[in-house]
């Protein structure tokens, strides 16, 4: 069931609910304003305006006492949808005559009609409130498919990669190499997903439109995904190159490979050989793995160490 499935039913069970509360005269004008069979009203097949529809048309229905009770929880969903600083401006702007003391002693029959413009006009500002948040996370969970078929792909090509270079030395020593730029790309896609995630638990705004509810699909296009997936790949590269030369290490965090160790490689002595034997033990090799991913997860982190290079060359 998608977002919009869900909540139309969450509006779907609530008005059945309401229905049921309705006197005789109401039920039967509510019937026949969405031309539902009075024998056996069907709520099913309503499409989610029809159903925002019935929300105000029982509003509208409620007594007095009812809609009085009402209120608090109809109040109580706004202060939580729009936030504090909405609802207190709220607030201090309504009549003496449907304010909370009010409700407490009691509407007066003015006063139960300009309730139930209130209760009509909260409402409705919610419902404007919710269709932009679908809208919004509608975009996201769109938006989550291009990380997911990249982490995917990755692996399915990681693995293919391995099976291919694991069969000769020269090969085998490739593996390295391979293992940092698969671990940057893996990093930044996880970073991508966990911007969606963050994205999809923010709260909406009460001045939100139209366009702030579809934002994120302009902010996070296809190409913006694969260019990251790319800068992590090349970060992880310039991680490794780092590592191995050691001309910066803050904090001891680069793996430091063993400098006597000797390369069993036949062609270790042109640049290719020298790039590709890299002595480090289980621990450093983790270590770098490690560094990789969080090249491609943090997007400053390799621009900070380079930065820290470049301050020291000046020096």
């Amino acid at each position: 069931m998608d977002i919009t499935n869900s909540y139309s039913e969450e509006v779907r069970k609530a008005i059945e609910a309401d229905f049921l509360l309705l006197d005789t005269d109401h039920k039967n004008a509510f019937l026949a304003a969405h031309n539902l069979d009075a024998s056996m009203p069907d709520f099913t097949n309503a499409t989610l305006p029809q159903l925002w529809s019935m929300e105000i048309f029982m509003l509208k229905s409620l007594s007095q006492d009812q809609l009085s009770r009402r209120m608090w929880i109809i109040r109580e969903k706004f202060r939580l949808q729009a936030g504090d600083a909405v609802f207190g401006v709220y607030l201090a702007n309504l009549p003496e005559a449907i304010t909370d003391t009010a409700l407490k002693q009691g509407v007066s029959s003015e006063g139960y009609l300009l309730l139930k413009e209130d209760a009509v006009n909260i409402t409705r500002q919610m419902q404007r409130m919710n269709y932009y948040r679908m809208q919004r996370n509608l975009a996201i969970n769109e938006k989550k498919e291009v990380p997911i078929v990249l982490f995917f792909g990755l692996l399915i090509a990681g693995i293919a990669m391995f099976s291919l270079t694991n069969h000769t030395t020269t090969g085998q020593s490739w593996q390295l190499i391979l293992l940092t730029v698969y671990f940057g790309m893996i990093g930044a896609v996880v970073s991508l997903l966990q911007r969606l995630e963050q994205a999809s638990n923010t709260s909406t705004n009460f001045t939100d439109s139209a366009i702030n509810s579809t934002d994120i699909g302009h902010g996070m296009s296809k190409s913006y995904m694969i260019s990251l997936v790319v800068s992590g790949a090349v970060f992880s590269v310039l991680v490794y190159l780092l590592s191995r030369s050691q001309l910066v290490n803050i904090l001891d965090l680069l793996p430091k490979p063993d400098v006597n160790a000797e390369c069993n490689i036949s062609a270790s002595q042109n640049f290719i050989g020298k790039f590709l034997c890299a002595p480090y033990d289980s621990a450093q090799t983790a270590k770098l793995l490690i560094l990789c991913f969080i090249s491609g997860f943090a997007e400053r982190f390799v621009p900070d160490v380079l930065d820290s290079l470049i301050r020291r060359a000046k020096n």
